[in-house]
């Protein structure tokens, strides 16, 4: 799987019955923060922060990171912290042409 079917399929929204759950929610929250740069690549995320910022407890923040440390959106380093995970150079050369690809589609409908 290349890294762009990787985001298409890790990038969409929860069900709104999934949503209702804290870990749901703090997924959901946390991962948009990090597609839209609110959590900037290389960035340390605390568990405590976080649940002050998104108004849930820390169980289903804890939850939530180890998600998106399995899907590879965050890294967690021993006696460190959790990060925002840095995309490597080859990953935001297939980003950049994608998103070549997507602007000369576009332009096309056009």
């Amino acid at each position: 799987m290349s890294f762009i079917q990787y985001l298409r399929f890790h990038a969409g929204p929860a069900s709104p019955a999934e949503a209702e759950h804290p870990a749901e929610v703090a997924y959901t929250r946390i991962k948009q923060g990090i597609l839209n740069l609110t959590y900037l690549p290389g960035e340390k995320l605390s568990e405590v922060s976080l649940s002050a910022d998104l108004q849930i407890g820390l169980s289903p923040i804890q939850s939530a990171l180890a998600r998106l440390q399995g899907e590879k959106w965050v890294v967690v380093l021993p006696q460190s912290g959790t990060f925002v995970r840095v995309l490597e150079t080859g990953e935001l050369e297939e980003l950049r042409s994608e998103e070549r690809r997507v602007g000369k589609e576009c332009r096309s409908r056009w």
